[in-house]
């Protein structure tokens, strides 16, 4: 839903927090990753490397650990980690919910601009994309807010500075924001309402609306299949880009759910019905497979207060596993594939295609994917070598090496575009040249200093970036690992 240049800021802003909040329910707040974010973050300036001066590392974490500031006590939530984090200038607090077992984060900063969101697992079971369906009719209408749209009720008649959903390849969102505590409460407890009893449940008009339906205009027109998220599907169908990310799931983990994508009506609609959309429901919409997150400079204890009288302790812990759809093994193994995608008649094929050689890092953990995120982009530095070895090999076209951390499986994928498929060959080969050179010769110095001072710098300019961060004391691992 939305678009524009500061939505995606908002959204930036929002997956920095979740991944925040993400890495303190997984324990990197109490140990590993998290107390780095904790003992080093607040310590010195931005691009210093030693500890305070006659200060051991443990230390710098005894002194950083007593300046978080005395959790909230809430009754029905049980603490369960704090943390500090330097960048976002904020206490972060995990909790857990006592009876539905949601999880809670507290982000507490001076952040004038208030934040609530409601995150689920959604895996994604099959490519009718229900998923995003359901994103969209859930917040449509609910039994407390009855409404045609309650969502563009709620964008057009509330203070709020953002209000959106989302559908990830492994997880579905619903985030607000306001500078009004007042009026961030009411928009949360309309969305709280739609997360427990929305009317797409009783009413299928909502489904046919966001998901698919047919049309007659007149009775002299063709009858059209029309859908909010159709439509938003098939607006995909030429766009090669989107077709190749497709091409690679199906490539590195055939026949498994990583395998599938989201944004595939328009490719399967035949199989996209009501029923299904439901089962997404009752899949996923409980609360113990939830996270919630609270931003800002709040009344934390009387929103959280409100979540539990309203919401969570009405809500029963339902045992939620969805294990069965991140579980499965990979197979081992090289595949090259030639996949067509979809054109408008007259396109050219010529210099039309894209060429992406994918490696899966499924069998990586977060810390290690932060290696390969930093490796990522010094290939993309212009003179890096894998830059150098394509341009030897005639490739000038525009290309990227990037991390696909969103997707159920995670993987580092070279691409190039405006290309032809006879280029696939000198491709790959610059590729495994690259690897090669670096396994044996490592990174150059001055390349991983830059590229380590660069993401270092962009971090601490604005608390909304990212919080996969070089931290100052790993930075030395980083070079050791890497050169």
């Amino acid at each position: 839903m939305g678009g524009g240049i500061d939505h995606e800021k908002k959204i930036s802003k929002l997956l920095a927090l979740l991944l925040a909040a993400s890495m303190a329910v997984s324990g990197c707040g109490t140990g590993g990753l998290g107390n780095d974010v904790v003992n080093e973050e607040t310590s010195a300036e931005a691009g210093e490397l030693e500890t305070s001066a006659g200060q051991e590392p443990e230390e710098e974490a005894e002194e950083e650990a007593e300046s978080i500031a005395e959790a909230p006590e809430v009754s029905g939530y049980t603490l369960e980690s704090s943390s500090k984090s330097g960048i976002l200038q904020s206490d972060i607090y995990t909790y857990n919910h006592e009876k539905s077992g949601a999880k809670l984060v507290c982000i507490d900063n001076d952040d004038e601009e208030l934040a609530f969101g409601i995150f689920f697992r959604t895996p994604v079971v099959d490519e009718t994309d229900t998923n995003h369906v359901f994103e969209h009719a859930i917040i449509a209408s609910s039994e407390k807010y009855p409404s045609k749209d309650l969502f563009f009720d709620l964008a057009n008649k509330s203070y709020n500075t953002f209000i959106n959903a989302f559908t990830y390849d492994i997880f579905t969102g619903y985030p607000l924001s306001s500078k009004s505590e007042e009026q961030l409460k009411l928009l949360m407890d309309a969305y709280m309402s739609c997360m427990v009893a929305p009317y797409i449940l009783t009413n299928e008009n909502f489904f046919k609306r966001e998901a698919l339906r047919y049309e007659l205009t007149d009775p002299e027109a063709p009858i059209t299949m029309t859908g909010t998220v159709y439509s938003e599907d098939f607006s995909f169908l030429t766009n090669v880009t989107n077709e190749a990310l497709n091409n690679i799931s199906d490539a590195l983990y055939p026949g498994e759910y990583a395998s599938n994508l989201i944004g595939r009506a328009h490719m399967n609609y035949k199989d996209l019905n009501y029923e299904n959309t439901l089962a997404t429901y009752e899949r996923c919409y409980h609360f113990d497979n939830s996270l919630i997150l609270l931003y800002g400079d709040m009344d934390f204890p009387g929103m959280m207060e409100f979540l539990d009288s309203e919401y969570l302790s009405k809500a029963e812990n339902n045992g939620t596993d969805l294990s069965e759809y991140f579980s499965q093994e990979t197979e081992d193994g090289y595949v090259e594939t030639v996949v067509p995608c979809p054109a408008f008649e007259g396109d050219t094929a010529e210099n039309a295609s894209v060429i992406n050689y994918a490696v899966s890092l499924n069998d990586l953990d977060f810390e290690e994917l932060t290696y390969w995120d930093l490796l990522s982009k010094v290939l993309n530095q212009e003179n890096s070598p894998y830059i150098r070895n394509l341009r030897e090999a005639g490739i000038n076209n525009p290309g990227d090496v990037w991390l696909n951390i969103t997707a159920m499986k995670p993987s580092i994928v070279f691409s190039i575009y405006n290309a032809d498929k006879e280029q696939a060959s000198a491709f790959k080969s610059s590729i495994d040249k690259t690897l090669k050179e670096m396994s044996e010769d490592g990174v150059e110095k001055d390349m991983l200093d830059s590229v380590l001072k660069q993401t270092e710098i962009s971090n601490y300019q604005v608390r909304d970036q990212t919080i996969i961060k070089i931290l100052r004391r790993r930075r030395l691992r980083l070079q050791e690992a890497l050169l």
